[in-house]
């Protein structure tokens, strides 16, 4: 199969699986909110927001090395599970200890609940991963709808009948988590390999040297994700946190389908490193990228401009404003994981780390340079300086990589498009949002238009390869 079907059939593979997890925030949100206090939802939320950097700390993002050096077998199979194994286990006695600690000091009601998500997910993380790391795509989907679809199952069951609240959340997640981890684990049978004897610190070391930069990489984004919620609390006040937390939700959303396809990228780009017309693949996929992207933000405008009254409670009519910064932020976010993924490709992952650590420091300095000025608008506009930064940045380090042409013109192209589309956005005007529509219309049609070359190009290699 040539790289560019690859791309698109992992694509799709995981878009099955990672929408599902995404649908679960939404679909329970309704649930969580009727059967909890607002105190009882921010004490969950912390929990989760402190996992989200927590596990990544302990795990040394390990996760991407194991899929890194199994999809390109730099190491044998067996050495690579082992070692990443062997130093899970050395994590979880680490959360442990510490967990047992921090339980004794702070008094955690639901210590062991609390204890068992944190475990259960840490694991979880790094088992779903081998299933990528086989090429099986198909599993590593299936085990995320499969931990989805029992979360949802196990959290009504505990939230509804049996009224356990976090609690009953918390184990929800770690009975997910445990079934989806013997499932993949059953499947692969990974456990041959749960041997010391395949253990080689030689492999850890590699590991650990190239996943560990990632941790500055995961602990730069969280900062560029949650820092602008403290800043505005803290200048701003709650509500207007719940105004811009809604408008965010649009950004999560696209950055997450924009994720789906960029893990799929990774793995095409890791697979690609080493093949003689990488440079012209990498080039052509880029730009299209550029241009798809670009294209749905225009569509995600237009879209929410005739939509947001109808799903949106008027008391959250204030977000409207900033969603079309965020949307536009979430496409240089998208395009800067794109860049990223060839760097990772190559082993630099110490430069991903770097950069996004300079969109985080654009990104606070940005938000609170403009809040006494502009309001709740810094926090969309810093986000979008900080990203767009980012992007821009990679781009530039990308010649000392792997040279690689960008072609701006789908910017020159659609950025007008954009433009007219925002304008009509805030007008909110009905005739005028209708009007937003066929404008992104007309510019899917020039867009189209303008590559049918490289579509005939790749129906034509694929014809071609179904020949041979």
């Amino acid at each position: 199969m040539s790289h560019s079907n690859d791309l698109l059939k992992n694509t799709g593979i995981l878009m099955i699986g990672k929408v599902s997890t995404q649908f679960v925030s939404f679909l329970l949100l309704p649930l969580y909110t009727y059967k909890l206090t607002s105190a009882e939802y921010g004490t969950l939320d912390l929990y989760t927001t402190v996992a989200s950097i927590l596990i990544p700390i302990l795990t040394l993002q390990l996760e991407q090395g194991v899929f890194r050096f199994m999809i390109t077998s730099e190491e044998k199979r067996e050495t690579v599970i082992a070692s990443a194994s062997l130093y899970i286990v050395f994590a979880a006695l680490v959360l442990t200890a510490g967990f047992i600690l921090a339980a004794c000091l702070m008094k955690y009601e639901d210590a062991a609940s609390i204890y068992g998500y944190y475990l259960t997910y840490m694991v979880y993380v790094v088992v779903v991963q081998l299933a990528r790391g086989e090429g099986n795509n198909k599993l590593y989907a299936f085990a995320s709808f499969l931990s989805s679809l029992l979360i949802i199952i196990f959290n009504i069951l505990f939230l509804v009948p049996f009224e356990m609240g976090i609690k009953g959340i918390l184990i929800s997640h770690v009975i997910a988590y445990c079934v989806t981890c013997v499932v993949v684990v059953l499947y692969l049978k990974t456990y041959r390999y749960w041997r010391i004897s395949y253990f080689s610190k030689k492999c850890l070391v590699s590991l650990v040297k190239y996943s560990a930069p990632l941790v500055f990489n995961q602990i730069s984004s969280w900062i560029i994700n949650y820092s602008d919620r403290v800043i505005i609390v803290f200048f701003l006040g709650v509500s207007a946190n719940g105004i811009y937390a809604l408008a965010n939700k649009f950004f999560s959303l696209l950055t997450t389908i924009f994720n789906i396809y960029n893990m799929a990228w990774t793995e095409t780009v890791a697979k690609s490193v080493n093949d003689l017309g990488r440079n012209k693949y990498y080039r052509k996929t880029v730009n299209a990228t550029i241009f798809i992207y670009m294209l749905g933000c225009i569509w995600v405008i237009a879209a929410l401009g005739i939509a947001f009254k109808y799903f949106i409670s008027s008391s959250y009519d204030e977000a409207y404003r900033y969603i079309p910064i965020l949307v536009v932020a979430a496409v240089f976010s998208g395009l800067s994981a794109t860049i990223g993924s060839i760097y990772i490709g190559h082993k630099k992952t110490t430069s991903i780390g770097v950069t996004t650590f300079g969109a985080a420091v654009v990104n606070i300095v940005g938000h609170l340079a403009l809040i006494s000025g502009v309001g709740l608008y810094a926090a969309s506009i810093s986000t979008l300086v900080a990203f767009v930064s980012l992007f821009f940045y990679r781009i530039y380090g990308l010649r000392k990589i792997e040279p690689i042409s960008i072609d701006y013109k789908p910017f020159f192209i659609t950025v007008p498009f954009l433009a007219v589309v925002w304008y009509l956005y805030l007008t909110k005007n009905i005739a005028c949002q209708f009007a937003a529509v066929l404008v992104a219309c007309v510019a899917s049609f020039i867009i189209l238009y303008l590559n049918l070359g490289v579509i005939k190009e790749l129906l034509n290699h694929r014809k071609k390869h179904k020949e041979d």
